[in-house]
């Protein structure tokens, strides 16, 4: 194996390390700007929608876990 092979690799996780948590990061931000809005209003409907990107990463991390049989959701 070549030095820039074995380097591209260690590259490519850290850079999917980095993206795990930037991603970690802006989920716990929207969390904690779920509130009580006026139903409809434009906070509402944004909330909403972060509501949808959460339950999508949900979906996708659950589908995950079921590939390791002793994984649990957020690992």
């Amino acid at each position: 194996m070549s030095k820039s092979t074995k380097y591209s690799a260690k590259e490519t996780v850290d850079d999917l390390e980095e993206m795990s948590t930037r991603l970690a990061a802006d989920l716990r931000k929207h969390i904690r700007s779920l509130a009580n809005y006026p139903l409809l209003s434009e906070p509402w409907c944004e909330m909403a929608e972060v509501c949808g990107r959460i339950a999508s990463i949900s979906d996708m991390e659950s589908s995950l876990s079921d590939s390791k049989s002793d994984g649990t959701l957020w690992e």
